[in-house]
């Protein structure tokens, strides 16, 4: 676990850290929010315990959760109306469980970086957590927001985003009311699907 989180921070921080060296400007912010679950698709396949028999089990959770997240991130500017940022969070995605994205992310301002106005990002990159049968997933996640500059190099951001969350969690078998060892779990796929509302600040 801890040699995959020191790569895949190495991973998204050499592009950041080589376009720094080139006297382009750098920004460090936070941002934190709330997240509505608009769907959960699940797709297991396992073998059952006791006889042995393959169980597929598919379909979709429309039941929401409301969940909070935060996260930090590392941007550089590309050139008047272009940033590319790494971000780093951990994100709440349902009732006891929680998973860290680390993620590119680039944002288009078309009225500048530095100025008021509408933006759009789209990002996506691992997932870490405590998974079955793999060592991480991914996420994507595409959205807009409002940048207010505070003066100097300072900016609040009001965010909405889509975000898809991939997960690979122990699979419960309902009829044996267990969790399907990880030798017999074939398939544990889940995807999160939520709307997200934040706000950044960036300095």
């Amino acid at each position: 676990m801890k040699k995959a989180l020191f790569t895949a921070l190495l991973a998204l921080l050499l592009p950041v850290a080589l376009t720094a060296q080139s006297g382009q400007r750098v920004h460090f912010g936070a941002e934190w929010g709330m997240s509505q679950t608009l769907g959960v698709y699940h797709h297991f396949n396992f073998l059952e315990s006791t006889i042995g028999y393959r169980v597929d089990d598919r379909g979709w959770d429309y039941s929401g959760s409301i969940n909070a997240y935060v996260s930090g991130k590392l941007s550089v500017d590309l050139g008047e109306r272009l940033n590319l940022s790494a971000i780093g969070g951990y994100y709440g995605v349902a009732e006891s469980r929680r998973l860290i994205p680390l993620m590119l992310q680039a944002e288009w301002y078309p009225r500048g970086n530095e100025n008021n106005g509408l933006f759009l990002f789209a990002g996506g990159g691992y997932v870490l957590g405590k998974f079955t049968n793999t060592n991480h997933s991914w996420a994507i996640r595409p959205g807009a927001g409002y940048r207010i500059a505070l003066g100097s190099s300072d900016f609040l951001d009001v965010v909405l985003s889509l975000r898809c969350m991939h997960d690979k969690p122990r699979v419960w078998d309902r009829d044996e009311h267990i969790y399907v060892s990880r030798h017999n779990t074939l398939r544990n796929n889940v995807w999160y699907y939520a709307l997200s509302l934040g706000v950044a600040l960036s300095f």
